[in-house]
């Protein structure tokens, strides 16, 4: 097997974390379950309009996310780095899939989280207030957890950058 040498242009990358955020998988899933109870109420509450607006929303409103995240990234001109959509509780939708700027990201979940819930909010004109209801609380059981991790590393250097695992989401600075 032949050896291998490192270029003398080859680039280290070292980053120090700084913070992790584990969330125990009891929480992880109660806080699934607490999506699939607020999804039932609806269903009995509000029969087949309350079922359409939950498969609606558990559809529509991630695939909303992902599109303001990739109009985002496009309008912005930020780098091209790897993101990809992610369906495990609590950290569910298009997160990054190794390390990210954590301005960047919070700037994200910021325009996520205001055009998701304009966007959902504004299906009260058009359809049924079921509709609207069911959508901004799948919006809310999205982000949420986002910016719970982020309240956490707002206090911490600035220029960090933050990954996401399964359970857990870290900061790290370069």
């Amino acid at each position: 097997m032949p050896e291998r040498t490192l270029s003398k242009d080859s680039t280290y990358y070292t980053y120090t974390l700084v913070r992790k955020l584990s969330v125990p998988v009891a929480i992880s899933v109660v806080y699934a379950l607490l999506l699939g109870g607020l999804c039932a109420a609806f269903v009995f509450r509000f029969g087949s309009h309350g079922a359409y607006a939950a498969a609606a929303a558990l559809l529509g409103i991630p695939l909303l996310h992902l599109l303001i995240a990739r109009l985002y990234k496009r309008l912005s001109g930020a780098l091209p780095e790897a993101w990809r959509f992610r369906l495990g509780s609590p950290w569910a939708g298009y997160l990054p899939a190794g390390y990210s700027p954590f301005r960047r990201c919070l700037r994200m979940l910021h325009q996520t989280a205001f055009l998701g819930a304009a966007i959902a909010g504004l299906l009260y004109v058009w359809f049924p207030p079921v509709y609207a209801a069911c959508g901004l609380l799948v919006h809310t059981w999205l982000v949420l957890p986002h910016y719970a991790a982020a309240l956490a590393f707002l206090r911490l250097k600035p220029g960090g950058l933050i990954r996401y695992g399964k359970r857990e989401v870290s900061y790290y600075m370069p």
